[in-house]
């Protein structure tokens, strides 16, 4: 949960908070993070925190990671985001890689456990990616701006034809259930 805290020179002062009493309490969490406004929070299926900022600015490299019982650390190894470009979305695959994309349509990956960012745009064609999923047999899906729902095939990201004819429509939310 984020909270604007009081006005400063150049904008807003936010806090990061966390609960650990299924919300009776709150106590602030933003240690280690520099920018805590408009952001992207992940939790991936080993119970590590991930943070995105999608303030864009001078604030574009901002992604950090918490793993349990530890503070909040920049994870921007191998990553090179020309330009100011914001975190649109952060998924985690069923083969346990760690996805983050950005406004500026580059997709990049990295091992969940931690390690270097590698791209994996192969394909996208500049869509931007806000969503993801995966279907039960591991197809892993991006839902993206003006580019309709992109599939990733061999490790190439290509259109995905729905039944119902999304051709390049926009989509923010995407999620498969278990008849696929």
């Amino acid at each position: 949960v984020g909270e604007n805290t009081s006005p400063s020179l150049f904008g807003f002062h936010y806090v990061n908070y966390k609960s650990t009493d299924n919300g009776t309490t709150w106590v602030p969490d933003s240690s280690g993070l520099s920018n805590v406004s408009g952001t992207i929070f992940y939790v991936d299926e080993t119970g590590v925190q991930h943070w995105g900022d999608i303030s864009g600015g001078t604030f574009y490299l901002n992604v950090y990671v918490k793993p349990v019982g530890s503070p909040w650390t920049k994870d921007t190894i191998g990553l090179t985001i020309p330009g100011t470009s914001s975190v649109t979305a952060f998924f985690s695959d069923h083969a346990g890689n760690l996805f983050v994309s950005f406004d500026n349509g580059s997709l990049w990956k990295r091992p969940v456990g931690g390690g270097s960012w590698a791209l994996d745009s192969a394909g996208l064609n500049g869509y931007k990616a806000y969503a993801f999923a995966q279907t039960t047999s591991g197809t892993l899906l991006a839902g993206t701006y003006n580019g309709g729902i992109q599939q990733q095939v061999s490790g190439t990201w290509s259109g995905f034809t729905s039944p119902g004819g999304l051709g390049s429509a926009s989509c923010f939310a995407l999620a498969v259930d278990t008849a696929n």
